[in-house]
């Protein structure tokens, strides 16, 4: 983007940059949390890049199911590299919303975060926020939130999702920091209410428009400062705000060289917080947006997952930040109200979390995990049908019937394999990882000398 602070970048280049420095050293993960996924882009796009000169990275990606499962019918193809899916179900009515990569090569780790999820939108079609840090405070802080994930009775995820998640940040600082907020520990509002954001005057907010308008007067109330300057998409009334409303040049106007400097969506989540007799200023950016559901919930309480880095902005940097939003943002002037959308999120179908393949002395195991607690699923795949038992979430096929079913199995690397779920008429696809982790390991155990000797 061609203004005086906001730099155009693709968020794949810190991948990128990552990789050709440390990606020589052992173990190599990548961590992908994200809302949407576009399997294509992920392919096209993202597998490839750690796969770069044969460094290959284990890639691990979960997102939410709801969303997931309609780009998993999408998908006709085959994911490249070494990558394990994992669909994530908040039990409490919320979504999976965070938007974070985490990248280790031996002692190197590298966190990237902000309001992108993979898809063309989040890289490159759409106005957003990400960035990336190398800070031993913040990735503390990140890296605890991942592992939190991992253990919160509050989300159905499978087993190899942790195993994955446990190997990936085996030997890693895992620590609470002022600098990384989610709701997996209290509401955001909560944070901010007893933290230095209480003294702004004014803050700047920075959010697509999401919210009902019971959902905005309660994201008002979220932010402590007696004056707002909310920088949105939609011309919508807020109280004790001024609104601004995204309004970049349309591409027809701009310069043939400026054709890709716009982007027409906005998407970016910022919340600035402006010292008061100071230039300078505390920013929070991530997956929030500006609704009750993000700002003012757990997930415990039936809020999303959602994460927020803070960052300290100079007054140079701040004054650049303005200077920007004056060049993409025009005063609220409409009257009448806009066209209303579906802010509904796509919610599971299926009742199997995921399934993977395992190699069980020479015999083969596809094993299913599920959301409910007993009784039976029926998979489907290439017009051949398997019905699992399923006790206590967890069901396993083996021997014959699964030969039958799956007669072609290749369990030689980590990949992703999609089947269905049939439930009456209808047919849901369904995760079948060849996990990076095996099922009998604990995902810990002496990961340093397993993975060197692998790479």
């Amino acid at each position: 983007m061609k203004t005086s602070g906001l730099e155009s970048r693709r968020w794949v280049e810190g991948i990128a940059d990552f990789v050709r420095q440390y990606g020589r050293a052992t173990p190599r993960w990548a961590v992908f949390f994200t809302y949407e996924l576009t399997l294509d882009k992920l392919a096209r796009s993202i597998l490839p890049v750690l796969s770069h000169r044969g460094r290959q990275f284990r890639s691990v990606v979960l997102a939410d199911q709801g969303a997931l499962e309609g780009s998993l019918a999408l998908f006709s193809g085959k994911l490249p590299g070494s990558v394990n899916l994992h669909p994530v179900r908040c039990k409490r009515g919320g979504v999976f919303h965070p938007k974070l990569v985490l990248l280790r090569a031996g002692k190197h780790v590298r966190a990237c975060f902000g309001s992108a999820n993979i898809t063309d939108g989040g890289l490159g079609t759409n106005l957003e926020l990400w960035t990336e840090t190398e800070s031993a405070e913040m990735l503390a802080g990140l890296q605890r939130f991942i592992r939190q994930v991992a253990d919160s009775k509050d989300l159905a995820l499978d087993d190899g999702a942790r195993r994955n998640i446990a190997r990936a940040l085996c030997g890693l600082r895992q620590v609470e920091t002022p600098s990384v907020w989610s709701s997996l520990d209290e509401p955001f509002s909560s944070r901010l209410r007893k933290g230095p954001e209480r003294l702004a005057k004014r803050a700047t907010v920075l959010s697509p428009m999401y919210a009902s308008p019971g959902g905005i007067r309660a994201a008002r109330k979220a932010i402590p400062a007696p004056n707002v300057q909310l920088y949105t998409d939609a011309d919508l009334p807020v109280p004790a705000s001024t609104v601004f409303v995204y309004d970049p040049p349309h591409p027809a106007d701009q310069e043939e060289s400026d054709a890709d400097s716009f982007p027409q969506t906005l998407h970016a989540k910022a919340y600035v917080f402006h010292s008061p007799g100071r230039g300078d200023a505390l920013a929070w950016m991530g997956s929030a947006n500006f609704t009750k559901q993000a700002l003012t919930k757990t997930l415990a309480k039936g809020g999303n997952v959602e994460l927020m880095v803070q960052t300290t902005l100079p007054a140079d940097e701040v004054d650049t930040l303005g200077d920007d939003l004056k060049t993409l943002f025009t005063k609220q002037t409409a009257t009448e109200a806009p066209a209303k959308r579906d802010m509904t999120p796509p919610r599971p179908m299926s009742t199997i979390l995921a399934c993977e393949l395992a190699d069980k002395r020479g015999s083969h195991q596809l094993i299913v995990y599920t959301s409910f607690p007993a009784g039976h699923v029926t998979l489907e795949y290439e017009k051949r049908h398997l019905v699992v038992t399923i006790k206590a979430s967890r069901g396993v096929a083996t021997g014959p019937a699964l030969a039958r079913f799956l007669p072609h199995l290749d369990l030689s690397a980590a990949q992703v394999l999609v089947i269905y779920q049939r439930i009456g008429k209808d047919t849901h696809p369904v995760v079948v990882n060849v996990p990076h982790v095996p099922s009998d390991s604990d995902g810990a155990d002496a990961h340093s000398s397993i993975d060197a000797l692998i790479d």
